[in-house]
Parts: C-alpha cells; structure tokens; sequence
C-alpha cells in the first residue's frame, strides 16, 4: 500500500540524519492519508 512507502520513506530519512525530510514526508503522508479518508466517506 502507498502508506506503507511513505512510512519505509520516513525511516529511510530519519536514519540518514534527514528529520527535516522526515518530517516533511510525514508531514504530506498525514494530508494524504486525511484526503483518501475525506474520499471514502
């Protein structure tokens, strides 16, 4: 599932020191994830 790349994302940068991108990453996964949820409703 998409989510679960953005996730594998999110740790991949974090481990390499990046939390700007982390959080950028969770950041965009947590406005997607609220969109598909807004979708299906």
């Amino acid at each position: 599932m998409e989510f679960d790349v953005y996730m594998q994302e999110i740790h991949w940068a974090d481990s390499i020191g990046r939390k700007d991108i982390a959080n950028q990453l969770f950041e965009n996964y947590l406005v997607e994830r609220q969109h598909i949820t807004n979708h299906l409703k």
